[in-house]
């Protein structure tokens, strides 16, 4: 992907990940699925603004589209659309 980012300026993959390390509790995951970006020519901030810009998409998606599994849960919509709400 860091190839394809000089190319394309901005780029991700998304898929499986694993982790062989040992753990002592059952909460740690051994496999689990992340999105990785890559991005060329991106100072710091411009990096982090990109990254808030995602996970308010992801929570405001969740909302819109989850919100039976939200109420079956007891998660308080007006918590999760705080994050929904950007600085800029």
């Amino acid at each position: 992907m860091e190839a394809a980012a000089m190319a394309f300026g901005k780029v991700f993959s998304f898929g499986p990940t694993f982790r062989v390390e040992k753990s002592k509790t059952r909460r740690h995951l051994i496999e689990f699925w992340m999105i990785e970006p890559e991005m060329a020519f991106m100072h710091q901030e411009e990096s982090l603004e990109i990254q808030e810009q995602y996970v308010a998409f992801l929570v405001r998606s969740v909302l819109d589209n989850c919100a039976y599994a939200l109420d079956v849960l007891g998660r308080d919509l007006a918590v999760l659309d705080k994050y929904t709400q950007l600085p800029y």
